[in-house]
């Protein structure tokens, strides 16, 4: 396995980590569903499901930690769930990450 892969597995167990202590249940990890691009995490509370794209640094960053692509193919992905998940509301979160402080930010894409 190799250094960024690695260091993404251990940015989204952070994640899940931290999205568990708020009262979410982890339903899955790297999903993928037919044509979607694949999500990081799909977490549930009550009747809201997140889409959380983990983004992890080990170092710090200058300027934007998601590309304007990557945010379109995420709205995109909601969009394509919109059946499935119904009546749930699904929210777009990007997750930042900063391993070295053991840190997570989750910032909402709309």
């Amino acid at each position: 396995m190799n250094h960024k892969h690695t260091k993404g597995r251990q940015g989204e167990s952070l994640v899940c980590q931290h999205l568990r202590q708020l009262g979410f249940e982890i339903m899955e990890r790297n999903f993928r569903h037919s044509d979607l691009a694949e999500i990081d995490i799909l977490a549930c509370r009550e009747s809201i499901i997140w889409l959380v794209e983990v983004k992890t640094h080990t170092r710090p960053v200058f300027g934007s930690f998601i590309s304007a692509s990557q945010i379109k193919r995420l709205q995109g992905n909601r969009l394509k769930l919109l059946s499935w998940a119904c009546p749930k509301a699904l929210v777009l979160v990007v997750a930042w990450v900063k391993l070295s402080e053991q840190s997570v930010e989750f910032f909402e894409i709309p």
